[in-house]
Protein backbone atom coordinates (compact mmCIF):
# COMPACT_ATOMS: atom_id res chain seq x y z
CA UNK A 1 0.00 0.00 0.00
CA UNK A 2 1.05 3.30 -0.26
CA UNK A 3 2.93 4.49 2.55
CA UNK A 4 1.48 7.87 3.23
CA UNK A 5 -1.42 5.67 4.01
CA UNK A 6 -2.91 3.17 6.45
CA UNK A 7 -0.36 0.62 6.90
CA UNK A 8 -2.68 -2.56 6.51
CA UNK A 9 -6.41 -2.81 5.57
CA UNK A 10 -8.77 -0.40 7.45
CA UNK A 11 -10.73 -3.00 8.28
CA UNK A 12 -8.13 -5.08 10.09
CA UNK A 13 -7.23 -2.41 11.81
CA UNK A 14 -10.78 -1.44 12.57
CA UNK A 15 -11.32 -5.08 13.78
CA UNK A 16 -8.06 -6.00 15.83
CA UNK A 17 -8.39 -2.44 17.76
CA UNK A 18 -12.46 -3.30 19.04
CA UNK A 19 -12.44 -4.06 22.68
CA UNK A 20 -14.87 -4.46 25.22
CA UNK A 21 -14.81 -1.42 27.44
CA UNK A 22 -16.71 -2.93 30.14
CA UNK A 23 -14.65 -5.95 30.57
CA UNK A 24 -11.59 -6.38 32.62
CA UNK A 25 -8.88 -8.78 32.55
CA UNK A 26 -9.96 -12.03 34.15
CA UNK A 27 -6.59 -14.16 33.28
CA UNK A 28 -6.17 -15.32 36.85
CA UNK A 29 -3.12 -17.66 37.95
CA UNK A 30 -4.99 -21.02 38.24
CA UNK A 31 -3.03 -21.62 41.73
CA UNK A 32 -4.54 -19.11 43.38
CA UNK A 33 -8.30 -20.18 41.61
CA UNK A 34 -7.44 -23.58 43.17
CA UNK A 35 -6.15 -22.40 46.37
CA UNK A 36 -9.70 -20.65 46.93
CA UNK A 37 -11.49 -23.77 45.81
CA UNK A 38 -9.72 -26.06 48.68
CA UNK A 39 -12.51 -24.21 51.05
CA UNK A 40 -15.55 -25.74 49.12
CA UNK A 41 -17.04 -28.71 50.47
CA UNK A 42 -16.39 -31.95 49.04
CA UNK A 43 -13.01 -30.69 47.50
CA UNK A 44 -10.78 -33.37 48.94
CA UNK A 45 -9.37 -34.31 44.89
CA UNK A 46 -6.18 -31.86 43.68
CA UNK A 47 -6.86 -32.98 40.48
CA UNK A 48 -10.16 -32.75 40.39
CA UNK A 49 -9.82 -29.30 41.70
CA UNK A 50 -7.44 -28.20 39.12
CA UNK A 51 -9.34 -29.77 36.66
CA UNK A 52 -12.58 -27.61 37.85
CA UNK A 53 -10.39 -24.31 37.70
CA UNK A 54 -9.15 -24.58 34.60
CA UNK A 55 -12.98 -25.38 33.19
CA UNK A 56 -14.10 -22.33 35.15
CA UNK A 57 -11.30 -20.41 33.67
CA UNK A 58 -12.33 -21.19 29.98
CA UNK A 59 -15.95 -20.16 30.52
CA UNK A 60 -14.67 -17.07 31.67
CA UNK A 61 -12.45 -16.43 29.09
CA UNK A 62 -14.53 -17.69 26.10
CA UNK A 63 -17.18 -15.32 27.73
CA UNK A 64 -15.03 -12.28 27.05
CA UNK A 65 -14.21 -13.69 23.71
CA UNK A 66 -17.83 -14.04 23.34
CA UNK A 67 -18.47 -10.20 24.02
CA UNK A 68 -15.57 -9.24 22.14
CA UNK A 69 -16.53 -10.85 18.81
CA UNK A 70 -19.76 -9.61 19.17
CA UNK A 71 -18.30 -6.31 18.74
CA UNK A 72 -15.64 -7.49 15.84
CA UNK A 73 -17.94 -8.97 13.58
CA UNK A 74 -19.89 -6.05 13.41
CA UNK A 75 -17.36 -4.16 12.78
CA UNK A 76 -16.19 -5.97 10.15
CA UNK A 77 -19.33 -6.95 8.34
CA UNK A 78 -19.38 -2.82 8.16
CA UNK A 79 -15.77 -2.48 6.68
CA UNK A 80 -16.99 -5.04 3.96
CA UNK A 81 -20.39 -3.96 3.31
CA UNK A 82 -19.45 -2.84 -0.06
CA UNK A 83 -18.28 -6.01 -1.31
CA UNK A 84 -21.02 -7.92 0.73
CA UNK A 85 -25.08 -8.63 0.01
CA UNK A 86 -25.78 -5.42 1.99
CA UNK A 87 -29.42 -6.81 3.51
CA UNK A 88 -27.48 -9.48 4.74
CA UNK A 89 -24.80 -8.02 5.91
CA UNK A 90 -27.56 -5.42 7.69
CA UNK A 91 -29.08 -8.77 9.41
CA UNK A 92 -25.56 -9.55 10.53
CA UNK A 93 -24.80 -6.23 11.74
CA UNK A 94 -27.80 -5.73 13.63
CA UNK A 95 -27.68 -9.02 15.10
CA UNK A 96 -23.86 -9.04 16.42
CA UNK A 97 -24.25 -5.28 17.78
CA UNK A 98 -27.33 -6.46 19.66
CA UNK A 99 -25.50 -9.65 20.99
CA UNK A 100 -23.20 -7.06 22.40
CA UNK A 101 -25.78 -4.46 23.74
CA UNK A 102 -27.00 -7.42 26.40
CA UNK A 103 -24.09 -6.98 28.34
CA UNK A 104 -23.92 -2.80 28.39
CA UNK A 105 -25.90 -1.25 31.74
CA UNK A 106 -28.90 0.53 30.38
CA UNK A 107 -29.29 4.58 31.43
CA UNK A 108 -31.18 5.11 34.34
CA UNK A 109 -33.71 6.84 31.34
CA UNK A 110 -33.52 8.66 28.09
CA UNK A 111 -33.71 12.50 27.41
CA UNK A 112 -34.14 13.70 23.38
CA UNK A 113 -31.14 16.58 22.99
CA UNK A 114 -32.54 19.99 23.71
CA UNK A 115 -31.47 20.91 20.31
CA UNK A 116 -32.74 17.79 18.94
CA UNK A 117 -36.20 18.99 20.52
CA UNK A 118 -37.44 21.21 17.71
CA UNK A 119 -36.79 18.63 14.76
CA UNK A 120 -38.91 15.52 16.97
CA UNK A 121 -41.45 18.65 16.56
CA UNK A 122 -41.63 19.27 12.47
CA UNK A 123 -40.50 16.12 11.61
CA UNK A 124 -42.64 13.31 13.85
CA UNK A 125 -42.71 10.39 11.36
CA UNK A 126 -38.11 10.39 11.24
CA UNK A 127 -37.89 10.20 15.24
CA UNK A 128 -40.61 7.24 15.04
CA UNK A 129 -38.84 5.56 12.56
CA UNK A 130 -35.47 6.07 14.36
CA UNK A 131 -36.51 5.24 17.59
CA UNK A 132 -34.15 7.42 19.08
CA UNK A 133 -34.68 6.07 22.52
CA UNK A 134 -34.88 2.55 21.48
CA UNK A 135 -32.55 0.17 23.54
CA UNK A 136 -31.85 -2.11 21.07
CA UNK A 137 -29.88 -1.65 17.08
CA UNK A 138 -32.25 -1.04 14.08
CA UNK A 139 -31.57 -2.30 10.55
CA UNK A 140 -31.53 0.85 9.37
CA UNK A 141 -29.04 2.07 11.73
CA UNK A 142 -26.39 0.12 9.28
CA UNK A 143 -26.73 2.68 6.18
CA UNK A 144 -25.70 5.33 9.34
CA UNK A 145 -23.20 3.39 10.65
CA UNK A 146 -21.86 2.59 7.46
CA UNK A 147 -21.47 6.23 6.66
CA UNK A 148 -19.96 7.56 9.77
CA UNK A 149 -17.61 4.68 9.40
CA UNK A 150 -16.53 5.84 5.35
CA UNK A 151 -16.23 9.54 6.60
CA UNK A 152 -13.83 8.55 9.47
CA UNK A 153 -11.64 6.40 7.31
CA UNK A 154 -11.30 9.69 4.46
CA UNK A 155 -10.72 11.79 7.52
CA UNK A 156 -8.00 9.83 9.41
CA UNK A 157 -5.85 10.07 6.10
CA UNK A 158 -6.39 13.38 4.49
CA UNK A 159 -6.26 15.15 7.93
CA UNK A 160 -2.61 13.97 7.74
CA UNK A 161 -1.22 13.96 4.53
CA UNK A 162 0.27 16.85 3.01
CA UNK A 163 -1.28 20.15 3.01
CA UNK A 164 -1.56 20.96 -0.76
CA UNK A 165 -2.96 24.55 -0.86
CA UNK A 166 0.25 26.36 -1.49
CA UNK A 167 -1.72 29.78 -0.88
CA UNK A 168 -2.50 28.72 2.36
CA UNK A 169 0.60 26.91 3.08
CA UNK A 170 3.10 29.48 3.90
CA UNK A 171 0.45 31.23 5.88
CA UNK A 172 0.42 28.14 8.09
CA UNK A 173 3.75 27.58 8.96
CA UNK A 174 4.64 31.50 9.68
CA UNK A 175 5.42 31.93 12.98
CA UNK A 176 3.45 35.66 13.22
CA UNK A 177 0.05 34.32 12.07
CA UNK A 178 -0.94 34.21 15.72
CA UNK A 179 -2.03 30.65 16.12
CA UNK A 180 -1.43 29.26 19.13
CA UNK A 181 -0.06 25.49 18.86
CA UNK A 182 -4.08 23.62 19.37
CA UNK A 183 -5.61 26.02 17.30
CA UNK A 184 -2.62 25.63 14.32
CA UNK A 185 -3.55 22.00 14.45
CA UNK A 186 -6.69 21.79 14.21
CA UNK A 187 -6.47 25.07 11.63
CA UNK A 188 -4.08 23.06 9.55
CA UNK A 189 -6.40 19.48 9.59
CA UNK A 190 -9.41 21.90 8.74
CA UNK A 191 -7.54 23.21 6.04
CA UNK A 192 -6.54 19.77 4.54
CA UNK A 193 -10.28 18.41 4.74
CA UNK A 194 -11.87 21.70 3.20
CA UNK A 195 -9.14 21.30 -0.10
CA UNK A 196 -9.76 17.75 0.00
CA UNK A 197 -13.40 18.68 -0.54
CA UNK A 198 -13.33 21.18 -2.82
CA UNK A 199 -10.56 19.08 -5.47
CA UNK A 200 -13.00 15.80 -5.09
CA UNK A 201 -16.25 17.46 -4.53
CA UNK A 202 -17.37 18.23 -8.21
CA UNK A 203 -19.72 22.20 -7.80
CA UNK A 204 -23.11 21.39 -9.30
CA UNK A 205 -25.04 24.58 -9.57
CA UNK A 206 -27.84 25.13 -6.68
CA UNK A 207 -30.55 24.73 -8.99
CA UNK A 208 -29.67 23.17 -13.23
CA UNK A 209 -31.04 25.06 -15.82
CA UNK A 210 -34.20 23.75 -17.38
CA UNK A 211 -32.47 22.18 -20.67
CA UNK A 212 -30.45 19.65 -18.41
CA UNK A 213 -31.76 16.24 -19.13
CA UNK A 214 -33.45 14.95 -16.10
CA UNK A 215 -36.67 13.08 -15.25
CA UNK A 216 -38.65 14.25 -12.31
CA UNK A 217 -40.92 11.73 -10.52
CA UNK A 218 -44.55 12.85 -10.24
CA UNK A 219 -45.30 12.79 -6.70
CA UNK A 220 -42.68 13.87 -4.34
CA UNK A 221 -42.44 15.39 -0.70
CA UNK A 222 -44.43 18.60 -0.57
CA UNK A 223 -42.29 21.61 0.02
CA UNK A 224 -39.08 19.40 -1.93
CA UNK A 225 -38.93 20.41 -5.97
CA UNK A 226 -36.77 17.34 -8.06
CA UNK A 227 -33.77 17.97 -7.55
CA UNK A 228 -33.43 20.82 -4.92
CA UNK A 229 -30.17 22.33 -3.54
CA UNK A 230 -29.22 20.95 -0.54
CA UNK A 231 -31.41 17.75 0.04
CA UNK A 232 -31.03 16.38 -3.89
CA UNK A 233 -28.24 14.10 -2.51
CA UNK A 234 -27.42 12.40 1.30
CA UNK A 235 -24.51 13.25 2.65
CA UNK A 236 -23.13 9.90 1.71
CA UNK A 237 -23.96 10.01 -1.76
CA UNK A 238 -22.41 13.32 -2.59
CA UNK A 239 -19.10 11.72 -0.83
CA UNK A 240 -19.72 8.60 -3.12
CA UNK A 241 -20.35 10.19 -6.29
CA UNK A 242 -18.13 12.96 -5.81
CA UNK A 243 -20.61 15.02 -6.47
CA UNK A 244 -23.10 18.15 -4.79
CA UNK A 245 -24.40 21.35 -4.91
CA UNK A 246 -22.36 24.01 -2.15
CA UNK A 247 -24.70 23.33 0.90
CA UNK A 248 -23.69 19.21 0.29
CA UNK A 249 -20.22 20.10 0.20
CA UNK A 250 -20.42 22.29 3.59
CA UNK A 251 -21.91 18.64 5.08
CA UNK A 252 -19.15 16.82 3.82
CA UNK A 253 -16.42 18.74 4.79
CA UNK A 254 -18.36 19.69 8.66
CA UNK A 255 -18.83 15.62 8.92
CA UNK A 256 -15.39 14.89 7.98
CA UNK A 257 -13.96 17.72 10.72
CA UNK A 258 -16.08 16.11 13.17
CA UNK A 259 -14.43 12.76 12.69
CA UNK A 260 -11.21 14.09 13.68
CA UNK A 261 -12.05 16.47 16.37
CA UNK A 262 -12.40 19.71 14.69
CA UNK A 263 -15.26 21.56 15.52
CA UNK A 264 -17.43 23.09 12.50
CA UNK A 265 -20.76 24.40 11.93
CA UNK A 266 -22.92 26.14 9.13
CA UNK A 267 -23.07 29.51 9.85
CA UNK A 268 -26.42 31.46 8.81
CA UNK A 269 -26.99 34.76 8.59
CA UNK A 270 -30.65 36.33 8.96
CA UNK A 271 -32.49 37.68 5.88
CA UNK A 272 -32.80 41.32 6.07
CA UNK A 273 -36.60 41.41 4.70
CA UNK A 274 -38.00 38.45 6.98
CA UNK A 275 -35.37 37.49 9.50
CA UNK A 276 -35.20 33.52 8.50
CA UNK A 277 -32.07 32.41 8.74
CA UNK A 278 -30.07 31.69 5.52
CA UNK A 279 -26.94 28.90 5.45
CA UNK A 280 -23.64 31.41 4.46
CA UNK A 281 -20.60 29.22 5.02
CA UNK A 282 -18.61 26.77 7.35
CA UNK A 283 -17.35 28.14 10.15
CA UNK A 284 -14.61 26.51 11.73
CA UNK A 285 -13.53 26.87 15.56
CA UNK A 286 -9.77 27.26 16.36
CA UNK A 287 -8.76 28.71 19.34
CA UNK A 288 -11.29 31.31 20.18
CA UNK A 289 -11.84 32.20 16.49
CA UNK A 290 -14.18 31.08 14.40
CA UNK A 291 -12.95 30.97 10.61
CA UNK A 292 -14.11 31.22 7.59
CA UNK A 293 -14.79 28.70 4.60
CA UNK A 294 -17.54 29.02 1.84
CA UNK A 295 -18.01 25.58 0.06
CA UNK A 296 -20.67 27.46 -2.54
CA UNK A 297 -18.39 29.96 -3.99
CA UNK A 298 -15.28 27.55 -3.36
CA UNK A 299 -12.61 28.68 -1.50
CA UNK A 300 -11.72 30.06 2.26
CA UNK A 301 -12.84 33.67 2.50
CA UNK A 302 -9.55 35.16 2.85
CA UNK A 303 -8.36 37.59 5.67
CA UNK A 304 -7.44 40.79 5.92
CA UNK A 305 -4.72 42.15 3.17
CA UNK A 306 -5.89 39.05 1.17
CA UNK A 307 -3.30 37.05 3.44
CA UNK A 308 -4.68 33.65 5.78
CA UNK A 309 -8.41 32.69 6.30
CA UNK A 310 -10.60 35.55 7.70
CA UNK A 311 -12.57 34.80 11.63
CA UNK A 312 -15.79 35.92 11.65
CA UNK A 313 -14.96 38.46 14.23
CA UNK A 314 -12.50 39.92 10.70
CA UNK A 315 -15.50 40.05 8.75
CA UNK A 316 -18.21 41.94 11.44
CA UNK A 317 -15.48 44.84 11.76
CA UNK A 318 -13.35 44.84 8.53
CA UNK A 319 -15.98 45.78 5.50
CA UNK A 320 -13.49 44.80 3.05
CA UNK A 321 -13.34 41.33 4.13
CA UNK A 322 -16.43 40.03 2.30
CA UNK A 323 -16.26 43.05 -0.46
CA UNK A 324 -13.00 41.13 -1.74
CA UNK A 325 -15.36 38.40 -1.98
CA UNK A 326 -16.61 40.37 -5.19
CA UNK A 327 -15.18 39.85 -8.45
CA UNK A 328 -15.83 43.27 -10.66
CA UNK A 329 -18.40 42.82 -13.51
CA UNK A 330 -18.72 39.04 -13.38
CA UNK A 331 -19.88 38.09 -9.42
CA UNK A 332 -21.32 39.70 -6.68
CA UNK A 333 -20.91 38.16 -3.29
CA UNK A 334 -24.56 37.61 -2.25
CA UNK A 335 -23.35 38.28 1.85
CA UNK A 336 -22.98 41.94 2.63
CA UNK A 337 -21.24 43.15 6.25
CA UNK A 338 -24.21 44.29 7.17
CA UNK A 339 -25.67 40.81 7.42
CA UNK A 340 -23.18 39.38 9.27
CA UNK A 341 -23.83 41.54 12.40
CA UNK A 342 -26.48 38.44 13.34
CA UNK A 343 -25.34 35.52 13.00
CA UNK A 344 -26.68 31.86 13.90
CA UNK A 345 -24.92 28.49 13.81
CA UNK A 346 -26.71 25.57 11.93
CA UNK A 347 -26.17 22.00 13.23
CA UNK A 348 -25.96 19.19 10.68
CA UNK A 349 -27.55 16.73 13.28
CA UNK A 350 -29.03 12.80 12.18
CA UNK A 351 -31.60 11.80 13.90
CA UNK A 352 -29.62 8.59 14.84
CA UNK A 353 -26.87 10.32 16.47
CA UNK A 354 -29.39 11.68 19.25
CA UNK A 355 -29.88 8.10 19.87
CA UNK A 356 -28.33 6.01 23.23
CA UNK A 357 -27.41 3.60 21.12
CA UNK A 358 -25.04 5.42 19.01
CA UNK A 359 -23.55 7.06 22.15
CA UNK A 360 -22.74 4.21 23.62
CA UNK A 361 -21.18 2.66 20.62
CA UNK A 362 -19.13 5.19 20.21
CA UNK A 363 -17.61 5.02 24.30
CA UNK A 364 -17.38 1.40 23.10
CA UNK A 365 -14.92 1.85 20.56
CA UNK A 366 -11.58 2.27 20.98
CA UNK A 367 -8.08 2.91 18.62
CA UNK A 368 -8.20 2.77 15.34
CA UNK A 369 -11.77 1.67 15.73
CA UNK A 370 -13.14 5.10 16.85
CA UNK A 371 -15.52 6.92 15.38
CA UNK A 372 -17.85 9.65 16.00
CA UNK A 373 -21.64 8.11 15.76
CA UNK A 374 -23.36 10.52 18.65
CA UNK A 375 -24.34 14.07 18.62
CA UNK A 376 -22.27 15.78 21.46
CA UNK A 377 -23.75 18.85 23.21
CA UNK A 378 -20.31 20.58 24.39
CA UNK A 379 -19.70 21.02 20.56
CA UNK A 380 -23.04 23.33 20.89
CA UNK A 381 -22.48 24.57 23.85
CA UNK A 382 -18.73 26.15 22.65
CA UNK A 383 -20.67 27.69 19.57
CA UNK A 384 -23.54 29.24 22.25
CA UNK A 385 -21.29 30.77 24.17
CA UNK A 386 -19.24 32.48 21.46
CA UNK A 387 -20.28 36.79 22.09
CA UNK A 388 -20.11 36.38 18.07
CA UNK A 389 -23.19 33.62 17.69
CA UNK A 390 -26.81 34.97 18.64
CA UNK A 391 -28.51 31.70 18.60
CA UNK A 392 -27.37 27.99 17.58
CA UNK A 393 -30.69 25.81 15.66
CA UNK A 394 -30.85 22.44 14.62
CA UNK A 395 -30.47 22.08 10.76
CA UNK A 396 -32.75 19.14 9.78
CA UNK A 397 -30.89 19.03 6.03
CA UNK A 398 -30.05 15.19 7.15
CA UNK A 399 -33.87 14.24 7.49
CA UNK A 400 -35.11 16.62 4.45
CA UNK A 401 -32.46 14.67 2.39
CA UNK A 402 -33.20 11.65 3.32
CA UNK A 403 -36.91 12.02 2.75
CA UNK A 404 -36.37 12.99 -0.66
CA UNK A 405 -34.16 9.87 -1.16
CA UNK A 406 -37.12 7.39 -0.11
CA UNK A 407 -39.34 9.91 -2.39
CA UNK A 408 -36.61 9.22 -5.39
CA UNK A 409 -36.36 5.47 -4.78
CA UNK A 410 -40.23 4.72 -4.47
CA UNK A 411 -40.72 6.70 -7.91
CA UNK A 412 -37.89 4.23 -9.64
CA UNK A 413 -40.24 1.34 -8.60
CA UNK A 414 -43.50 3.26 -9.36
CA UNK A 415 -42.30 4.59 -13.02
CA UNK A 416 -39.36 3.12 -15.23
CA UNK A 417 -38.62 6.35 -17.10
CA UNK A 418 -37.02 7.46 -14.02
CA UNK A 419 -35.62 4.46 -12.75
CA UNK A 420 -33.78 4.21 -16.33
CA UNK A 421 -32.38 7.96 -15.45
CA UNK A 422 -31.16 7.07 -12.58
CA UNK A 423 -29.97 3.99 -13.44
CA UNK A 424 -27.68 5.94 -16.42
CA UNK A 425 -27.07 8.67 -14.24
CA UNK A 426 -25.26 6.58 -11.24
CA UNK A 427 -25.80 2.72 -11.96
CA UNK A 428 -22.16 2.76 -12.72
CA UNK A 429 -21.78 2.94 -8.48
CA UNK A 430 -24.03 0.30 -7.43
CA UNK A 431 -23.20 -2.48 -4.90
CA UNK A 432 -22.74 -4.94 -7.84
CA UNK A 433 -20.61 -2.82 -10.16
CA UNK A 434 -16.68 -3.10 -10.00
CA UNK A 435 -16.47 0.48 -9.61
CA UNK A 436 -17.95 0.55 -6.54
CA UNK A 437 -14.84 -1.84 -4.98
CA UNK A 438 -12.37 0.66 -6.29
CA UNK A 439 -14.27 3.93 -5.27
CA UNK A 440 -14.35 2.35 -1.56
CA UNK A 441 -10.71 1.12 -1.72
CA UNK A 442 -10.37 5.00 -2.76
CA UNK A 443 -11.95 6.70 -0.17
CA UNK A 444 -10.60 4.16 3.01
CA UNK A 445 -6.95 5.25 1.63
CA UNK A 446 -6.58 1.12 0.13
CA UNK A 447 -4.52 3.13 -2.88
CA UNK A 448 -2.26 0.46 -3.49
CA UNK A 449 -2.26 -3.40 -3.22
CA UNK A 450 -1.99 -5.04 0.10
CA UNK A 451 0.67 -7.75 -0.26
CA UNK A 452 -0.31 -8.96 3.17
CA UNK A 453 -3.66 -10.20 1.84
CA UNK A 454 -2.62 -10.27 -1.74
CA UNK A 455 -5.59 -7.34 -2.12
CA UNK A 456 -5.93 -4.83 -4.89
CA UNK A 457 -5.92 -1.43 -4.13
CA UNK A 458 -8.22 1.36 -6.03
CA UNK A 459 -5.32 2.32 -8.58
CA UNK A 460 -5.43 -0.87 -10.51
CA UNK A 461 -8.99 -1.49 -10.01
CA UNK A 462 -9.44 2.10 -11.28
CA UNK A 463 -7.76 0.88 -14.32
CA UNK A 464 -9.43 -2.26 -14.77
CA UNK A 465 -12.41 0.08 -15.38
CA UNK A 466 -10.93 1.89 -19.04
CA UNK A 467 -12.30 -0.42 -21.48
CA UNK A 468 -11.85 0.33 -25.02
CA UNK A 469 -14.56 2.59 -26.59
CA UNK A 470 -14.51 0.78 -28.96
CA UNK A 471 -15.63 -2.15 -27.22
CA UNK A 472 -18.25 -0.25 -25.29
CA UNK A 473 -19.37 0.61 -28.75
CA UNK A 474 -19.54 -2.74 -30.26
CA UNK A 475 -21.11 -4.53 -27.52
CA UNK A 476 -25.00 -4.79 -28.80
CA UNK A 477 -23.34 -6.67 -31.59
CA UNK A 478 -20.22 -8.70 -30.48
CA UNK A 479 -21.25 -11.67 -28.28
CA UNK A 480 -18.16 -12.61 -26.74
CA UNK A 481 -18.36 -9.03 -25.54
CA UNK A 482 -21.72 -10.05 -24.24
CA UNK A 483 -20.46 -12.98 -22.86
CA UNK A 484 -17.27 -10.99 -20.93
CA UNK A 485 -19.65 -8.41 -19.66
CA UNK A 486 -22.50 -10.96 -18.44
CA UNK A 487 -25.05 -9.12 -20.50
CA UNK A 488 -26.36 -11.99 -22.85
CA UNK A 489 -29.98 -11.68 -23.63
CA UNK A 490 -32.50 -14.11 -21.14
CA UNK A 491 -34.84 -16.67 -22.37
CA UNK A 492 -37.99 -15.03 -22.15
CA UNK A 493 -36.40 -11.16 -22.39
CA UNK A 494 -38.17 -8.97 -24.73
CA UNK A 495 -36.08 -7.40 -27.12
CA UNK A 496 -36.99 -4.11 -26.03
CA UNK A 497 -36.39 -4.52 -22.91
CA UNK A 498 -32.88 -6.15 -23.96
CA UNK A 499 -31.85 -3.19 -25.82
CA UNK A 500 -33.16 -0.64 -22.68
CA UNK A 501 -30.67 -3.05 -20.76
CA UNK A 502 -27.87 -2.68 -23.42
CA UNK A 503 -28.36 1.13 -23.10
CA UNK A 504 -27.80 0.69 -19.58
CA UNK A 505 -24.78 -1.25 -19.38
CA UNK A 506 -23.16 0.95 -21.70
CA UNK A 507 -23.63 4.34 -19.83
CA UNK A 508 -22.54 2.13 -17.15
CA UNK A 509 -19.23 1.51 -18.83
CA UNK A 510 -18.94 5.17 -20.10
CA UNK A 511 -19.46 6.70 -17.29
CA UNK A 512 -17.33 4.39 -14.82
CA UNK A 513 -14.53 4.75 -17.30
CA UNK A 514 -14.41 8.57 -16.79
CA UNK A 515 -15.09 8.03 -13.41
CA UNK A 516 -12.32 6.09 -12.93
CA UNK A 517 -10.28 7.92 -15.12
CA UNK A 518 -10.77 11.36 -13.27
CA UNK A 519 -10.43 9.96 -9.65
CA UNK A 520 -6.67 8.09 -10.97
CA UNK A 521 -5.45 11.74 -11.52
CA UNK A 522 -6.98 12.31 -8.29
CA UNK A 523 -4.71 10.05 -6.74
CA UNK A 524 -1.16 10.92 -8.64
CA UNK A 525 -2.18 14.78 -7.22
CA UNK A 526 -2.37 13.14 -3.57
CA UNK A 527 0.79 10.82 -4.37
CA UNK A 528 2.14 14.59 -4.87
CA UNK A 529 3.08 13.81 -8.54
CA UNK A 530 1.57 17.32 -9.71
CA UNK A 531 3.15 17.07 -13.36
CA UNK A 532 1.69 13.02 -13.79
CA UNK A 533 -1.71 14.57 -12.51
CA UNK A 534 -1.86 17.84 -15.03
CA UNK A 535 -0.81 15.68 -17.69
CA UNK A 536 -3.25 12.54 -17.28
CA UNK A 537 -6.25 15.08 -16.54
CA UNK A 538 -5.17 17.12 -19.90
CA UNK A 539 -4.84 14.26 -22.23
CA UNK A 540 -7.71 11.63 -20.73
CA UNK A 541 -10.34 13.85 -19.42
CA UNK A 542 -9.68 17.17 -21.21
CA UNK A 543 -8.74 16.18 -24.75
CA UNK A 544 -11.31 13.71 -25.88
CA UNK A 545 -14.25 14.36 -28.13
CA UNK A 546 -16.76 12.69 -25.22
CA UNK A 547 -16.75 15.33 -22.88
CA UNK A 548 -16.75 14.07 -19.61
CA UNK A 549 -18.97 15.21 -16.79
CA UNK A 550 -16.05 15.66 -14.78
CA UNK A 551 -14.66 18.80 -17.01
CA UNK A 552 -15.08 21.49 -14.28
CA UNK A 553 -13.30 19.75 -11.97
CA UNK A 554 -10.65 18.35 -14.04
CA UNK A 555 -9.91 21.93 -15.22
CA UNK A 556 -9.58 22.93 -11.92
CA UNK A 557 -7.33 20.16 -10.85
CA UNK A 558 -5.18 20.66 -13.85
CA UNK A 559 -4.56 24.06 -12.52
CA UNK A 560 -3.93 23.14 -8.77
CA UNK A 561 -1.23 20.98 -10.11
CA UNK A 562 0.05 23.53 -12.07
CA UNK A 563 0.61 26.15 -9.40
CA UNK A 564 3.04 23.25 -8.11
CA UNK A 565 4.65 23.38 -11.42
CA UNK A 566 5.53 27.15 -10.70
CA UNK A 567 3.23 27.67 -13.68
CA UNK A 568 1.06 30.16 -12.51
CA UNK A 569 0.14 32.16 -15.31
CA UNK A 570 -1.28 28.69 -16.81
CA UNK A 571 -3.39 28.08 -14.01
CA UNK A 572 -4.84 30.99 -13.94
CA UNK A 573 -5.76 30.59 -17.40
CA UNK A 574 -7.52 27.39 -16.49
CA UNK A 575 -8.99 29.34 -13.01
CA UNK A 576 -10.36 31.86 -15.80
CA UNK A 577 -12.79 29.43 -17.96
CA UNK A 578 -16.10 30.90 -18.28
CA UNK A 579 -19.41 29.44 -17.24
CA UNK A 580 -17.84 26.80 -14.74
CA UNK A 581 -19.86 25.97 -11.59
CA UNK A 582 -17.16 27.21 -9.69
CA UNK A 583 -15.64 30.04 -11.82
CA UNK A 584 -16.62 32.66 -8.59
CA UNK A 585 -14.04 30.48 -6.61
CA UNK A 586 -11.36 29.86 -8.81
CA UNK A 587 -11.57 33.68 -10.13
CA UNK A 588 -10.88 34.63 -6.35
CA UNK A 589 -8.04 32.00 -6.30
CA UNK A 590 -6.49 33.28 -9.47
CA UNK A 591 -6.34 36.85 -7.90
CA UNK A 592 -4.45 35.42 -4.92
CA UNK A 593 -1.80 34.02 -6.92
CA UNK A 594 -1.37 36.97 -8.52
CA UNK A 595 -2.28 39.95 -6.38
Amino acid sequence: MHGRFAPSSPSVNFMNSVRFHNVVNISIPLIVVGGLLCGLPGCNNDAEILQRAKRNQKAQLNSVESKVDHLSEATNYLAKMVELDRQAATRQITYHLNAWLEDVPKPDGYALPEIAQPMAQQFPEAFATVRPDSEAFLPSDADYLRRCYLLRQVADWVSFGPLHDSILKSWLTDSDNGLGDDALADLQKACRLFDWTIRNVQLEPARFPESARRVAPKNLPPGLPFDGPGYRQTLEEALWRGTGDGLQRARVFMALCRQVDVNACMLAVKHPENGQPLPWLVGVRAGQQIYLFDLVVGIHVPGPNQQGIATLAEAKEDSSILRRMNVPGLFDYPIEQSWVEKVDALFDIATEAVSWRMRTLEEGLTGDARMHLAHDPKLVDLFQNDTLIEEVRPWPIDIIAQRYQVAIQRAMVDDLKVLFDQQIRWGMLAPSQPLAAARWKHLTGQIDKNAEEDVEGARVLYMQQRIADSDIENLPYDVNLQMQMNARRQPGQSQEHYDQQLQIIQANLRRAKQAATFWLALIQFEDERYENAATWQQKRVLDRETVSPWTPSARYNVARSLEHLDKTDEAVDYYKTQGDPQEHGNRIRARLLTP
